[in-house]
């Protein structure tokens, strides 16, 4: 008996749990319309680990089609309509929509004239109508019907909201022209505009203009009364010609001190038809001042300061500098000699001073000074950087004269230095000639010894005469070649048993001094000698014959020596030799040999 009510007992206990066990395997899918939809759609119910088909039925939105199921009120797509979950989960899905495509098509009518056009329309989103597409003599389009002929349903350029596709046709108003036109005194292109009859035109503001006016309205009749405003409206349903009023026009002018002036911006009125006086120095600058009008900043003059401005326009005007000047006057003292000169100074740009321009006896003007008598404030030449007025006064230094004299064997003209205290005094060169004499310096009496060499300096404070010291001057003799026969190797340097040769096909030159006698030595041919041919500045000639084959020649300047060769010689080749010595002696004893040349000739 209890093992039957314990077998009982379970299968109470089993067949409740049962319920329990199902319902935890079990999901449900609910389908939710969301912001803006509309409809029911049944749930769907999904069992653990199986796929369902999601349901294809559909909720509505104006402007919108359902083409899918999404996990958000207007979230992207996930599921396809009919698509598979597979999720074990409760889930609710709503609608994804897609905008819907109208189109909206634009005719003429019966009675417009132009081409049928076409815009498109989303579903949700508002259409912004075109405006006037069609023309009709004699009409104007104000709006948009939904049938041809019939009442505006839409305005030009209205919002259509509607989610269907539509044809508008033009609404229709009998229009009238108005006409702008210059008139006689006024310049500019005639101009029309349309008004619709029962409307209200806004009329053109400033569209016509005139020197020295303003248009300051329309009228019906040229040169008439005011009838109209600018910018005012029209309302007679007539056509009409409108011509324009004038007033005299009024331009301002602004004064600008401009990036380097200071001063108050300022401004003055120009009326039409009347030239305006221009205002004169307004604005400031250190340094400069104002001279006139420019129109641009740190322009050219355009204006004169409180000259005429006639230009019937509008302007901003800025200031002219010019720098300004200063005046340095040069005064000679009470002990100065000369006449007081002057030099002008820029503002902001260095003046160079003059030099020494005043003379006093035993003094040399060695500076500038800003009183008479007073300490060097400038050097000579200096620079004076300051912006304002000066006179200046020379400084005075003692001075001592310096008398360069040629002396009783120079030619030239005496000449004088002077030399200031404390100062040296650079001698000059030679300045002095002498014949056949070089100066080389200079002496404190005539024909002595040398105390100053040439551009030395003298640093005595004292006067002084100074005398050119003389030195003998040397010259140039040239070896060359006479008549017939080659000259042939030159050579310096007979060491007693050979001579070094040099690379001389021209001969070669010795230095002497003047009236110096050398002597040539020429070996005989056949017992007689040539003489050397000597050519100087005043000729040819052949040098004196001394003795024993010695030719004497003084020289006195620069002189070419051309050995003489023989021009006939007996059959065969022949060498005949000839060499040069210098002597100092009149005796012609030779101190060494200075050239030698070697000649060969044949007979022709």
């Amino acid at each position: 008996m209890k093992k039957t009510l314990a077998i009982l007992l379970t299968l109470v206990m089993i067949m409740a749990l049962m319920p329990m066990a199902f319902a935890a395997n079990e999901y449900t899918i609910t389908y939710n319309a969301g912001t803006g939809g509309t409809g029911t759609v049944a749930s769907t119910t999904k069992d653990a680990g199986t796929a369902v088909t999601l349901s294809t039925s559909t909720f509505t939105k104006d402007g919108y089609t359902q083409t899918g199921w999404a996990e958000s009120d207007g979230g992207a797509q996930v599921y396809a309509l009919g698509g598979s979950y597979t999720k074990d989960e409760n889930a609710t899905l709503y609608p994804s929509w897609t905008a819907n495509t109208y189109t909206v098509t634009y005719n003429p009518g019966a009675n417009g004239t132009g081409s049928v056009a076409t815009d498109t329309k989303m579903g949700g989103t508002d259409l912004t109508l075109k405006g006037v597409l069609f023309t009709r003599t004699g009409y104007i389009q104000t709006g948009w019907a939904t049938t041809d002929g019939g009442g505006q349903a839409y305005a030009l350029n209205g919002n259509y909201t509607a989610n269907a596709s539509a044809t508008l046709y033009p609404v229709w108003t009998v229009a009238y022209t108005v006409t702008y036109k210059p008139g006689a005194t006024g310049t500019g292109t005639e101009q029309t505009a349309t008004k619709a009859a029962g409307s209200s035109l806004t009329l053109k503001g400033e569209t016509f203009t005139r020197t020295g006016y303003v248009q300051n309205g329309w009228t019906k009749t040229d040169g008439g009364s005011k009838d109209f405003e600018l910018g005012g409206s029209y309302t007679v349903d007539a056509n009409q010609d409108l011509y324009p009023t004038w007033a005299f026009g009024t331009y301002t002018v602004t004064y600008k001190p401009g990036a380097n002036g200071t001063g108050s911006e300022k401004t003055a009125t120009k009326t039409g038809g009347t030239a305006l006086t221009l205002e004169g120095a307004i604005f400031t600058r250190t340094g400069y001042t104002e001279t006139g009008w420019a129109t641009t900043d740190g322009g050219a003059q355009a204006y004169a300061l409180g000259g005429q401005y006639t230009t019937e326009a509008a302007a901003t005007l800025y200031p002219v500098w010019t720098p300004d000047t200063y005046t340095v006057t040069y005064n000679p003292g009470t002990s100065g000699t000369g006449s007081s000169v002057t030099d002008t100074k820029t503002y902001g740009t260095n003046l160079t001073l003059k030099g020494a321009i005043f003379t006093r006896s035993g003094y040399t003007q060695t500076g500038w000074a800003t009183t008479d008598g007073g300490s060097q404030v400038y050097a000579l030449s200096g620079t004076y950087s300051n912006n304002e007025a000066v006179t200046l006064y020379p400084v005075w230094t003692t001075s001592y004269t310096v008398t360069y004299a040629p002396g009783a064997n120079g030619t030239g003209s005496q000449t004088t230095a002077t030399k200031v205290a404390g100062t040296a005094l650079t001698l000059p060169g030679a300045i002095f000639t002498r014949t056949g004499y070089t100066q080389t310096g200079w002496a404190t009496t005539d024909g002595g010894s040398q105390v100053y060499a040439l551009n030395a300096s003298y640093t005595t404070d004292a006067a002084t005469t100074l005398y050119p010291v003389w030195t003998a001057s040397n010259f140039t003799v040239t070896m060359g070649k006479y008549y017939g026969g080659t000259l042939g190797r030159a050579y310096y340097g007979y060491d007693g048993v050979n001579w070094t040769e040099v690379t001389s096909t021209t001969g070669t030159s010795i230095s002497v001094g003047n009236n110096t006698t050398i002597y040539f030595k020429m070996d005989p041919y056949s017992g007689y000698y040539r003489h050397p041919y000597v050519v100087n500045a005043n000729g040819s000639y052949y040098s004196p014959y001394v003795a024993n084959g010695i030719f004497a020649v003084t020289v006195t300047e620069n002189k070419t020596v051309k050995l003489n060769f023989s021009k006939s010689v007996p059959t065969g080749d022949t060498s005949m030799w000839q060499y040069v010595v210098a002597a100092l002696a009149s005796s012609g004893t030779a101190t060494g040999v200075v050239a030698y040349a070697k000649s060969k000739t044949k007979k022709k």
